[in-house]
C-alpha cells in the first residue's frame, strides 16, 4: 500500500490473482475488466491475456499483466497482428509505459494489416472482373 500511495495521479486496480488484500480507498476504481479510450484510442484491460476482446478487429488493445513476459512476448504479438501487450513491468525493463509508447509500438502492425487488406482488396477486385470477362486467374481460385 505505502508504494501506492506514493505514485501519482489516479489508480485503477484491475485484479488479478494475487490482489487478495488491498486497500480500496487507495483507488479510484477497482474491476476485473475495464475498457477505455485514450486519444481515441480503445484499450480492453484485464489481468489475464485474452484471445479475443472489444474492437480487436477495428484497432482496438488489449493491456494485461499476468504472464510475466519479457519484451519478446510483446514483440511475437506485434509481428502476428496482436494488439495484445503485457503491461507488467518485468516485461517492459521494470519502467511503466504509457498508452502512446503502446500505440507507436504497434503502429508497423497497423500499417501492415492496411496494406495486407489494399492487396486482398485488389486481388478480389482482378479476379471479379476476370470472372466477368470468362478469365479465371490460376492460384487464386
Amino acid at each position: 500500500d505505502s508504494l501506492i500511495k506514493k505514485l501519482n495521479g489516479k489508480k485503477y486496480l484491475i485484479k488479478g490473482n494475487h490482489d487478495k488484500n488491498y486497500d480500496p480507498r487507495l483507488f479510484t476504481d477497482i474491476q476485473d475488466f475495464l475498457k477505455i479510450s485514450v486519444d481515441g484510442n480503445h484499450f480492453s484491460l484485464m489481468h489475464y491475456p485474452m484471445l479475443s476482446w472489444p474492437k480487436k478487429g477495428s484497432g482496438g488493445y488489449q493491456l494485461h499483466g499476468h504472464i510475466h513476459a519479457r519484451m519478446d512476448y510483446n514483440e511475437a504479438n506485434r509481428s502476428e497482428g496482436q494488439r495484445r501487450y503485457d503491461v507488467g513491468v518485468d516485461a517492459n525493463n521494470f519502467f511503466p509505459v504509457s498508452s502512446k509508447q503502446i500505440v507507436e509500438f504497434f503502429e508497423e502492425c497497423r500499417e501492415r494489416d492496411d496494406s495486407i487488406s489494399r492487396k486482398t482488396l485488389n486481388m478480389i477486385g482482378t479476379a471479379i472482373s476476370n470472372l466477368k470477362e470468362g478469365r479465371v486467374s490460376e492460384g487464386i481460385f
